[in-house]
């Protein structure tokens, strides 16, 4: 998939990634979801702290409680300036936004999965991924407001690495097809 430029993107959702943003995803604990209002309180305190940064904010799914994180989030977001507010962008929207943030946020699987084909710096919050494959990428910590802050600022300490190929190389479909025509 040839994924969006800078420039195109902006053209396309009105969003300048060429001002450092954190793309934002944060979906209901569905293990702990007794706890998923404190997790929002606390995710959005450290969030009001995160003023170098823009703040690009995708809107939670239908898990319990997904309701009450979106008008938490939707809360936030009027009231700053530098947090926008996505309900989605399309596989083609989110992975360029993804491509040229400077990091993510967030407990979205696509933290685990997308992102280190691109070795885009994730901090992982909470306990949703757990058991995922976790690669030199992805930082996680709890969802505590110190942590995910002391997690932001070190980024600065990040080396990008390239794609090891933990999850293949694009080809996969091409080896099932050979397999099966070989074997029949």
């Amino acid at each position: 998939m040839k994924l969006l430029s800078i420039a195109d993107f902006k053209k396309k959702f009105k969003i300048d990634l060429f001002i450092p943003t954190i793309l934002i995803t944060f979906q209901p604990e569905t293990i702990n979801f007794e706890k998923n209002k404190k997790y929002i309180s606390i995710l959005i305190e450290s969030l009001s702290e995160l003023t170098n940064f823009q703040l690009v904010i995708t809107m939670p799914n239908e898990d319990t409680m997904g309701m009450y994180i979106r008008k938490q989030l939707e809360i936030f977001i009027n009231n700053h300036a530098n947090a926008i507010k996505v309900e989605t962008f399309g596989t083609l929207g989110y992975l360029s936004c993804m491509k040229h943030c400077k990091m993510m946020l967030g407990n979205t699987s696509s933290g685990f999965i997308e992102a280190s084909f691109f070795s885009k710096y994730v901090i992982n919050i909470g306990k949703r991924q757990d058991g995922r494959i976790v690669t030199p990428n992805i930082r996680s910590v709890e969802i505590d407001k110190v942590k995910m802050l002391a997690a932001v600022k070190s980024f600065n300490n990040y080396k990008e690495e390239k794609y090891k190929g933990i999850y293949g190389n694009g080809r996969t479909a091409e080896k099932i097809i050979s397999i099966i025509k070989n074997k029949c």
